[in-house]
């Protein structure tokens, strides 16, 4: 019984030093998620303006070409735009996670004190994370193609 007893209390005190730990720590996770959101709307920000500055070269190409040149350009526009679109999936889900980040971490301080509570901002996290790395499988297949058709 003694050793029982013990096992509990450690066990205790160890689950109040880790609520402790993860209280204090909800403000740094909610700044560095904050942080993490606005990198993600400057990089959006920059892929957008990556994406004009190199949309602009193929439509007068293909404005200026028929033919064969046409289909090549036409072929690169499609080819940049479906980049774009997975990039900003990609960006938009990030997003996601990032937001959903603070919430999951206060959900773990209240695990702690009650196992049984349905903790919706863990399941979003991982929910997201699961998309994330769907969204990573499809381009890395995506690029696995592409580098193979290159190869040819």
């Amino acid at each position: 019984t003694a050793t029982e007893w013990a096992r509990l209390y450690i066990e205790k005190r160890r689950q109040g030093h880790l609520y402790a730990s993860i209280r204090k720590n909800q403000s740094n996770v909610e700044h560095y998620a904050g942080l993490c959101v606005s990198l993600i709307h400057t990089i959006r920000g920059g892929t957008k303006a990556y994406y004009d500055r190199r949309c602009e070269p193929i439509k007068d190409a293909w404005n200026a070409s028929s033919g064969e040149k046409r289909l090549k350009n036409t072929e690169a526009i499609l080819n940049l735009n479906e980049q774009f679109a997975d990039t900003m999936r990609v960006l938009q889900e990030l997003e996601k996670t990032y937001q959903a980040l603070p919430t999951a971490h206060a959900d773990l301080a209240k695990a702690i004190k009650c196992p049984k509570l349905d903790l919706e901002g863990i399941q979003e996290l991982y929910s997201s994370t699961k998309r994330l790395q769907k969204l990573y499988d499809e381009l890395k297949k995506t690029d696995d193609k592409t580098t193979k058709a290159e190869k040819l």
